[in-house]
């Protein structure tokens, strides 16, 4: 069973999800895991894609939660059932009422105004070339090592000396 976390406030930290859309915002699960109640009424975590329906009496798009009915004014009755989750994408968390109240994916923050906001890594990109040690971003390094020559000019050898040769050969006829 994964990690399960119990906090003194609703929010958990960013490598954590609160247990707020099945009304246990004390209860945080790793983010590879969404919250929900077993049988015996006590927040657990399950891992995302699973169903943990063995250990709860609810399919993972609800929470087992208790209610109670009175009837002829007298006699109050205590029901469990299955109730929908606030976010019923279990790879989604419900962010806090000061933050919207919204759902966000796991990986993202939840932001004033109902807004999540995701933080992208800077990538390199496939259109910038790396420059190769000793050489100028105007310059390729020579197939045989020796050096570097223009983008324009062609590496050659005369005489077992390296040089750059202008141009492109062309035939002579």
């Amino acid at each position: 069973m994964p990690r399960f976390r119990s906090r003194q406030r609703a929010s958990c930290p960013d490598t954590l999800s609160t247990g707020l859309d099945i009304n246990r915002g004390d209860q945080c699960c790793d983010n590879d895991s969404y919250c929900y109640v077993d049988k015996a009424g006590d927040p657990r975590c399950c891992p995302i894609g699973s169903n943990c329906v063995d250990d709860s009496l609810c399919k993972s798009d609800k929470y087992q939660c208790r209610g109670s009915v009175t009837s002829s004014g007298t006699v109050k009755t205590d029901l469990v059932g299955c109730c929908g989750r606030r976010c019923p994408q279990t790879s989604y968390y419900l962010c806090p009422p000061d933050l919207g109240g919204k759902c966000c994916p796991y990986g993202a923050d939840c932001q004033a105004g109902g807004n999540c906001v995701a933080t992208k890594t800077a990538s390199r990109s496939a259109l910038l070339t790396p420059v190769v040690d000793g050489c100028t971003t105007s310059q390729y390094k020579c197939p045989d090592g020796t050096g570097c020559c223009g983008d324009r000019q062609r590496c050659t050898r005369v005489s077992g000396t390296a040089y750059c040769a202008a141009g492109n050969p062309t035939n002579a006829g």
